[in-house]
């Protein structure tokens, strides 16, 4: 032998050992890996499937139409029943807003007969300076007379000032009045407006947190679906796991060969020629066929890596998909906001509930100033009715006079007119005071109706700014509660988290493995090239063109392969068929 064989086939069968133990704890490691990824992927399931019910529930709480209970239904029933009672209070608020605007006129008609006394009272006056005149003239026997018209000048005078009196008292009522009226009116305003955000809220209400919320569980339910989409590339993975065996198989038959290799030594050069070449053949064609199986081995090993690294990076694709979706939603889709939108409306109803009550707490103070001046006017109007007896006392004493003196006779016509005007100012005081006093009652009882339905509705209040305080105490909370849920919303757990890394380790040391192969093939092809030399040359000095093996020894190696591709392999490196007429195949020599 020209050179020695310097890489021992025992050390290649070695290392492809290696390899075989290498790549079936690998793969060993990936079956054990992806059931368990299966696994925690069901259990991540389940768990994000438990928290779309958990959350459904929480929403369910606010915004169930079909729950009595839930916190929607309890906010629409609180804000009907308030929108009833606060719509009832405004009716019977119109109501005596329009009888006070009726009473008033009563003050404007009181005025025009104020007005009328005080001409009557300075149509006395003058009738009395008249009547004076003529007394003085009658001398002695118009001197009781004359006693009568100083009198009569003196009620006159004190009439007028009456009725200046009553003209002041009237206007006053009469502003008052108008600016009871007007603070109703205010009232009004608030509490159309308040009934407007009533029917509003009763219609809208938390509808875009509720719109919200269900969007988040869709959302959820949306992840959850896109996370199912990892079972097909787990299935995928496990189905190439199967493929472990067929690996062993290859690189056992390259254990098998190499053994044969080791076996048979390297020639000694005692052989005859036909042994000889039988031999080189024999040598130079185990190394080819192992390097082809091995060849054969690493493309399985590198479809393997492929297809592994590929649905693993698809996994993780889907992974990395999810949270981004999941950390965009959080970001972008703040409940709070829309809770604290519908919260907004509730402090603002409970405002304009507050402001409404306040305003009438004023009103009911002014109310019980108008009554006072009411009341004065009323009294003004009893005092003055007094007044008005002193002048028919006058008129009377006149009468008798006149009757007594003869010489006063001119004076019957003044002292009719005197009683005319007695007549008509103590008619138009009496259908005043009639007036006054209906009004008085009327008011009063208007006004005492109004305190008791600001009592009503201080009450219905009270209880209104309880139970809204509490629904936006709920509000808070049940928010609070689904914003944990979505931020703590998780498709996968950390189990699978885990494992699925450890993936990563397994695919680097299966690379690994593709490169000692490559090490071996390498190995190999030195020892079929030392082989081939020697075969070349004893041909050349043999005048030999080539050689077919005589010996059996490679087709019994090749028998022994458990694949049928490796042994047609084998065949076409050896110079012989494999027939397929059974799994095994058999071989038959050219």
């Amino acid at each position: 032998m020209e050179q020695s064989i310097e890489t021992s086939p025992t050390d290649i069968a070695a290392q492809i050992d290696g390899v075989i133990k290498n790549t079936e704890i690998i793969f060993d490691g990936i079956a054990g890996i992806f059931p368990k990824l299966s696994s925690e992927l069901e259990k991540g399931r389940n768990a994000s499937e438990l928290q779309v019910e958990n959350l459904k529930t929480k929403t369910a709480t606010f915004r169930n139409t079909t729950s009595a209970s839930s916190l929607l239904a309890k906010t629409k029933a609180v804000l009907r029943e308030a929108s009833d009672s606060f719509n009832t209070l405004h009716l019977r608020d119109d109501q005596l807003l329009e009888s006070l605007r009726k009473e008033i006129e009563v003050v404007k008609e009181l005025d025009y007969r104020i007005s009328d006394i005080r001409e009557s009272s300075e149509s006395m006056e003058l009738i009395s300076l008249n009547a004076m005149t003529v007394a003085i003239k009658a001398g002695k026997a118009g001197g009781a007379f004359s006693f009568i018209t100083e009198e009569l000048k003196r009620i006159s005078a004190r009439s007028i000032v009456y009725t200046e009196e009553l003209t002041a008292e009237g206007k006053e009522i009469d502003e008052a009045f108008s600016n009871f009226l007007s603070a109703m009116e205010k009232v009004e305003e608030v509490q159309t407006k308040l009934l407007q955000d009533f029917g509003n809220f009763v219609d809208t209400g938390f509808q875009k947190a509720g719109n919200a919320t269900d969007g988040a569980i869709d959302f959820l339910k949306d992840i959850i679906e896109e996370s199912k989409t990892i079972g097909a590339p787990l299935t995928t993975i496990m189905q190439q796991v199967q493929h472990q065996d067929i690996i062993r198989q290859s690189l056992d038959h390259v254990v098998l060969a190499l053994k044969e290799l080791k076996t048979e030594g390297e020639p000694s050069g005692q052989e005859s020629i036909e042994e000889l070449l039988d031999e080189l053949v024999f040598l130079r064609t185990i190394p080819r066929l192992c390097s082809d199986l091995i060849n054969d081995v690493s493309e399985q090993i590198r479809q393997s890596y492929n297809l592994f690294k590929g649905e693993t990076e698809r996994i993780g694709g889907v992974m990395s998909s999810i949270e981004q979706n999941v950390r965009d939603y959080r970001h972008g889709a703040s409940l709070s906001s829309y809770f604290n939108e519908a919260e907004a409306s509730i402090a603002k109803i409970r405002k304009s509930v507050a402001s409404s009550l306040d305003m009438k707490v004023e009103i009911t103070s002014r109310s019980e100033n108008l009554m006072q001046k009411v009341g004065a006017l009323q009294q003004s109007f009893i005092d003055f009715s007094e007044l008005v007896g002193q002048f028919q006392n006058v008129n009377v004493a006149s009468k008798i006079e006149i009757a007594k003196q003869q010489a006063l006779e001119s004076m019957e016509a003044t002292v009719e007119e005197m009683s005319n005007l007695t007549h008509f100012i103590d008619s138009t005081v009496e259908n005043a005071l009639q007036s006054i006093h209906k009004f008085f009652k009327r008011t009063q009882e208007s006004l005492l109706f109004y305190r008791e339905m600001y009592k009503s509705e201080a009450s219905f209040a009270d209880n209104f700014q309880h139970d809204m305080a509490l629904i936006a105490e709920n509000a808070n909370s049940t928010v609070h509660g689904i914003e944990a849920v979505i931020e703590n919303f998780s498709a996968f757990g950390s189990g699978f988290i885990q494992t699925y890394r450890e993936t990563e380790e397994l695919l680097e040391k299966l690379s690994e493995c593709r490169q000692e192969l490559a090490q071996s093939t390498d190995l190999l092809g030195k020892i079929e090239e030392l082989f081939d030399r020697q075969f070349k040359k004893e041909l050349a000095q043999n005048g030999l063109k080539d050689w077919n093996i005589q010996s059996e020894r490679f087709q019994n190696i090749i028998k022994r392969f458990t694949i049928l591709e490796h042994k047609k392999v084998a065949g076409k490196i050896g110079g012989f068929e494999v027939e397929e007429g059974s799994a095994g195949g058999e071989i038959t020599f050219f």
